[in-house]
């Protein structure tokens, strides 16, 4: 009812406006015998996307603008004042209110693709599949990875291309997350199959409560296995993205005081190991950032950078408020106020300067530029736009300075520009809004995932602020002449590329004295012969300088708690140390493991079931169910049961995923960072690297 009333409202304000501005004349209105102007223009912008004029993709609106753009010119001092020949101002005001962020304005609702509450996607946003493959072996499971819950499907149903809508999933039906919702069924032997339930003894619930508010797509692209590849996204803006210490908020699995209320029904956490530790802290005592607390352990180098605050805004978190008034990271400070500056004149008008607000515009192309290097481009603004509406004004001074004719030379000019501004890259966007550049999206799911697992994009780091030191100012100076009729213009520019590199900042792996094969700490390359050596890892310094990922083996560890029989309160990894003894074995089930990887038969140890009863535990399928997975897996993981209600354990296919609990030396994933590259020429330089599981962060240097 209130949606409709604001519809009325506001079509009846809309074609007021309309009204007004078609009947007015075009002119400035004046004020103080013209020493002020005000102008101005009011305008709409529609546009959509229909990939490669396929109805099969959806043809989608995009982007409803409404425009109103205000501009005020002051002569203040007209005909000088003390040293000066003439003072005047202008300022320019822009006010943008998209529609397709609210439905249409409140008039279609299918217009429904962006914001909080999205509706059907379209093809190119949501149509990630699987590949085909588990390992090696071809399964034909190419199903689409989105409107259904993975793990609810029977593999009988793997070839089924179910009619979906397309929508946005939450964590538990994403490609990354969606593992772990299957993996464990908690205390009760239930799957709980809402999402988010504060309630639910899963530990997935309890790993993934962050997330709560994300919603995922899954874009397809071409991929290394079977041609195929997934893009994963994060498509609504509710979603908060902290990449560092996402998960602090969680029981460590390993810590006997991390008390875990809905998993372990109050117990705490334990088999942690000399070189595999604990936390020193509560997962809820608010410890700072570089601190290892829940399922957080940073590695040392991200550990100094954030004791040395290195880490800047990587521009991502808005509401879909801010979005829709165009209020997104290039917009943050001063909102509609697009440009204001002062303009000045001295020595006969020989000197001209500009100081404030402003965009300095050094040559001019259609769609790219050269020597125009001084504003940042808001490349998310929309599909090609103009050059005067897609440029970021920056505080600067700028000064002009006339020589007028010099022997065969004319208009010869000076001028010298810097920035005085706050470090602003060009605006990117964030994975979620209509024209934000595919680059975007991996950001965004990058600051989310590190915050995660520590892989990913760990931060930003940015030039310093001019304030603070001289090397965050851009300088840029050219001077420009004409001999008959031809202009010459030499142009050069000191500053800050706009685009990012990445610049890896920590690369997990298996670390060993290829010698000895020691264990050495963190990136380490010295000798460990005897164990005492600064270069091996010990006992004292492995919270601290690991060479592993620590954060994503608690993860997995934490998500999979409770996943086996044998002990409910070991998870994927740690179950192999468990110290409980299983019924009908005489001893616990580590010894039975071992037992078991030894040959030994004997009956006092895999006496009756116990050597099915022990893998039973690690599938999750009991006794006789076990022999019937290898000769009719199909029939052991059904369709959803009817009613609402909830499958028991056993009648789900809940196959543990064990995870190493180190990466292979070469194959290791990574730690990284966003860099601003320092550039002398103005041209801009992108350095982009692949990397596979990387977290990565934006920083300055001079070049």
């Amino acid at each position: 009812m209130y949606a409709a009333f604001a519809a009325r409202r506001l079509r009846g304000a809309l074609g007021a406006l309309l009204f007004v501005m078609v009947s007015m004349p075009a002119a400035a209105i004046e004020f103080w015998d013209g020493k002020i102007e005000v102008h101005g223009f009011y305008e709409q912008q529609i546009r959509s996307i229909w990939d490669d004029f396929s109805g099969a993709d959806d043809w989608d609106l995009t982007q409803w603008y409404h425009v109103l753009n205000l501009e005020i010119e002051s002569d203040i001092a007209p005909d000088g004042f003390g040293p000066f020949d003439l003072v005047s101002g202008f300022a320019r005001i822009e006010a943008r209110f998209d529609c397709v962020w609210r439905r249409g304005c409140w008039m279609f609702d299918n217009v429904d693709v962006y914001g909080d509450r999205s509706g059907r996607l379209p093809a190119r946003i949501q149509s990630g599949r699987r590949n085909g493959f588990s390992g090696t072996q071809f399964t034909g499971n190419t199903r689409r990875e989105f409107d259904h819950s993975i793990n609810g499907l029977a593999f009988r149903n793997k070839d089924m291309n179910l009619p979906g809508s397309r929508r946005a999933v939450k964590a538990n039906g994403s490609l990354t997350y969606s593992p772990f919702f299957g993996a464990s069924a908690g205390l009760d032997g239930f799957l709980d199959d809402k999402f988010f339930d504060p309630n639910s003894d899963d530990p997935a619930q309890l790993v993934f409560q962050n997330l709560e508010e994300c919603r995922f797509a899954s874009r397809k692209t071409k991929g290394s296995v079977n041609g195929r590849g997934k893009q994963q996204l994060v498509h609504n803006i509710k979603c908060n993205i902290d990449p560092l210490h996402d998960n602090d908020q969680a029981p460590n699995p390993f810590r006997s005081h991390d008390f875990n209320g809905p998993v372990l029904q109050g117990a705490g956490g334990g088999l942690a190991l000399p070189l595999r530790p604990a936390p020193e802290v509560r997962y809820d005592a608010g410890a700072p950032d570089y601190v290892p607390s829940g399922l957080w352990y940073p590695n040392d180098r991200l550990q100094q950078a954030l004791k040395d605050g290195d880490f800047d805004s990587f521009d991502q978190n808005f509401t879909v408020n801010e979005l829709q008034w165009n209020r997104g990271a290039s917009q943050q400070d001063e909102k509609e106020l697009k440009e204001a500056y002062l303009e000045l004149e001295m020595f006969d008008s020989r000197l001209w300067v500009r100081a404030g607000k402003q965009t300095i515009v050094w040559g001019k192309t259609e769609l790219f530029s050269t020597t125009d290097q001084l504003n940042p481009r808001d490349l998310a603004l929309a599909t090609l736009p103009t050059l005067e509406e897609s440029r970021i004004a920056l505080w600067a001074v700028r000064a002009v300075w006339s020589f007028y004719e010099v022997g065969p030379f004319e208009d010869v000019r000076l001028e010298i520009a810097a920035i005085v501004d706050s470090f602003e890259p060009n605006d990117i966007g964030r994975c979620g809004e209509p024209y934000s550049p595919l680059v975007a999206c991996g950001k965004t799911f990058g600051l989310l995932n590190h915050g995660q697992n520590a892989i990913g994009i760990a931060g930003e780091i940015r030039p310093p602020n001019p304030w603070n030191s001289w090397k965050g100012i851009d300088i840029a100076a050219r001077i420009e002449w004409r001999y008959e009729r031809f202009s010459f213009a030499l142009t050069d520019f000191y500053g800050y590329d706009d685009s990012f590199y990445v610049d890896r900042l920590f690369t997990y792996s298996r670390n060993v004295d290829p010698k000895t094969g020691r264990p050495r700490k963190s990136q380490s390359t010295g000798s460990c012969r005897h164990g005492n050596e600064d270069s091996c890892l010990t006992p004292d310094n492995a919270l601290l300088e690991h060479s592993v990922n620590q954060t994503a083996f608690a993860w997995v560890c934490a998500g999979t708690v409770g996943f086996s029989n044998l002990d409910r309160s070991a998870c994927a990894q740690s179950v192999f140390g468990s110290q409980t003894v299983p019924a009908g074995a005489p001893v616990p089930v580590s010894t039975v493991f071992t037992m078991i990887g030894a040959g030994d038969n004997t009956p006092a140890t895999l006496n009756g079931n116990t050597f099915w009863y022990v893998l039973g535990g690690l599938t999750g399928i009991n006794g006789p169910g076990l022999r019937r997975f290898h000769s009719q897996r199909s029939d052991i993981a059904g369709p959803a049961p009817p009613g609402g209600q909830r499958w028991p354990r056993r009648d789900h296919l809940a196959v543990p995923r064990f995870y190493p609990a180190e990466p292979r030396p070469g194959s290791g994933n990574a730690c990284s960072v966003f860099r601003h590259r320092s550039v002398p020429d103005g041209f801009l330089r992108l350095r982009r690297q692949l990397l596979r599981g990387s977290a990565v962060h934006l920083q300055p240097q001079r070049g």
